[in-house]
């Protein structure tokens, strides 16, 4: 795992971005210290431990610019501009008279890059301030979080049930080898992690696994039983400050044509098959109560039935990819939860002609 950016690297981080004559300092900033605080947050918040981090040299890299790699692939290109400030508009709505509108790299934000004597102006306007050296660690504890499950090696796994053993020896000796492999309960947490499901309580997940694995064999089924074994620490997760569960639902008729509009084999998740339309439709329906529900200050997650939480899932990953999907099954029952809206399903021969042609 490394982060590539043409910089230099003394007792501080020095940056040179980009052409050697642009050169900046960033002052009394240790980004090595920074970036030990995001391995120590990722360990809290996820159970993973994040390999070192590489920062070396690219003088292929364009003015400004850094990459993060991860396994030697680049995954996520950004752009800092030493000696400015990173104004951060979450709403979208602000305008700075004179700055041309960035995307903010880590979660995709409307952002401004203003002059440092421009700060108390920006906050006025109550845009939230970072420096260089923080857009960049931002950056890379997101695409961290979004890749995890694809920094968990086998060998890591390896060593999580290594541990467990020394707490809980009997769980993982139920579990390994006789009715699963490490390699199965490396794609199984990979798939938690895919949801940022966090693996810290990996003793209730080894015994999800030990209960369910006689009976079921496939993984997607097997993440599910241990989402609804974790439920009540994935649902802690997204409560708002007040304590309650602000979430959008789907309409039974619409859950209804999810529903048949999905192909199983056996006891798989299996695949949706929707005319085209009516995904998009139902997801710029998703779209506007999201903007709908942060113009009230909530961060909604979908809800919906445990039979078609993972197709869900699946279905907005490329468009809302931050948003959780929980099952009815996963919230514990004090967890006060508030639907913001329902999204309808399409009505009469429109959408019998959308399922026919799905069929």
């Amino acid at each position: 795992f490394e982060i590539r950016i043409f910089s230099d690297i003394g007792c501080h981080f020095q940056v040179r971005i980009g052409r050697a004559q642009d050169y900046f300092i960033v002052p009394q900033i240790n980004v090595f210290q920074r970036i030990g605080n995001i391995r120590t947050q990722l360990v809290e918040e996820l159970g993973l431990i994040l390999p070192p981090v590489n920062i070396r040299d690219n003088v292929n890299l364009k003015n400004n610019n850094y990459a993060i790699k991860i396994r030697g692939l680049e995954v996520a290109p950004g752009q800092v501009k030493p000696g400015s400030l990173l104004a951060i508009d979450p709403s979208g709505e602000v305008k700075l008279d004179g700055y041309l509108p960035v995307k903010e790299p880590a979660f995709g934000f409307q952002a401004f890059w203003i002059p440092e004597n421009k700060r108390d102006i920006a906050e006025a306007k109550g845009l939230t301030i970072v420096d260089c050296a923080n857009v960049i660690t931002t950056h890379l504890m997101a695409i961290s979080k979004r890749h995890a499950a694809d920094i968990l090696t086998r060998q890591d796994t390896s060593v999580l049930l290594d541990n467990l053993k020394e707490t809980h020896p009997a769980v993982v000796q139920e579990l390994i080898p006789n009715k699963m492999t490490v390699g199965g309960v490396h794609r199984v947490l990979q798939g938690l992690l895919r949801e940022r499901v966090s693996i810290r309580d990996m003793a209730v997940i080894v015994e999800t696994l030990a209960d369910h694995t006689p009976k079921v064999q496939d993984v997607s089924l097997l993440v599910e039983q241990c989402r609804r074994a974790l439920g009540a620490h994935i649902t802690r997760d997204y409560l708002m400050s007040d304590g309650s569960l602000k979430a959008i639902g789907l309409h039974p008729d619409l859950e209804a044509m999810i529903r048949k509009g999905t192909h199983r084999e056996g006891a798989a998740i299996g695949n949706l098959s929707l005319h085209p339309v009516l995904v998009h439709d139902m997801l710029q329906k998703i779209g506007s109560a999201i903007t709908a529900a942060r113009a009230k200050a909530a961060e909604p997650v979908l809800l919906c039935s445990p039979v078609i939480r993972p197709l869900m899932r699946q279905l907005i990953a490329q468009s809302f990819r931050d948003m959780g999907v929980l099952s009815f099954t996963e919230v514990p029952d004090n967890v006060q939860v508030e639907i913001l809206g329902l999204i309808p399903a399409p009505q009469g021969a429109e959408a019998e002609a959308m399922m026919e042609s799905a069929a």
